[in-house]
């Protein structure tokens, strides 16, 4: 999760421990080929508006296996 680009989320960027806002911001999360190598980390997050698009940010395919279909 760090050092190739960060990951769009489907959650807005809201503050800890909130998870329901009305921010129009998506959380972008970890670290990119663009960051120094002490802040290329999982865990750092950012706020782009969904319609922005950078070099350094990309998204990756996950399903939620828990879920029934």
């Amino acid at each position: 999760m760090a050092g190739g680009v960060r990951e769009w989320t489907s959650s807005p960027r809201c503050a800890y421990p909130e998870h329901d806002c009305a921010a129009a911001e998506r959380a972008v999360r970890g670290g990119s080929f663009l960051d120094r190598a002490d802040d290329a980390t999982g865990f750092r997050r950012h706020a782009l508006a969904p319609g922005e698009a950078r070099p350094d940010v990309g998204l990756r395919c996950a399903r939620d296996l828990a879920k029934k279909r």
